[in-house]
Parts: C-alpha cells; structure tokens; sequence
C-alpha cells in the first residue's frame, strides 16, 4: 500500500510549529508554493515548506485545497 504524497506547510498562526497535509493526485507542489489549505472552519493560506515529508502514523490528513501559483 503506497502513501499518499504529503506536504509540510507553513502558516501563519500564532503556533510556532508546521502543518502536514495531503496532496491531492495531479497537484504539484514545490517549496515557496502558496497553498490554500483548510485549518479549522477556516481556509488559510499557507508556504510549502518541504515535500515528500513522512507524516506521523495513524493520523488522516487533510487535502491541500489548491495552488495560489504553478
């Protein structure tokens, strides 16, 4: 069973930490990349921070909503 790919994405929160999410199929992500994702009731706008990254096990992640820039 493959993994579904996974970013880590910067927002701005007053939490000093990043936020995992998953990547849609046939969304690219690079880091730089402004995203829309959701956070709570909210959609935010976050930076992809890394990609590819290793998300902790038994936790679903939530889908990037989209691409801000290709």
């Amino acid at each position: 069973m493959t993994r579904p790919a996974t970013a880590r994405i910067a927002l701005n929160r007053p939490l000093r930490r990043l936020f995992d999410y998953r990547v849609p199929d046939g969304l690219e992500l690079a880091p730089g990349q402004r995203v829309k994702v959701p956070f709570g009731r909210q959609t935010l706008t976050g930076l992809v921070v890394e990609t590819g990254v290793q998300p902790p096990e038994g936790i679903t992640l939530k889908p990037v909503g989209e691409a801000l820039e290709p």
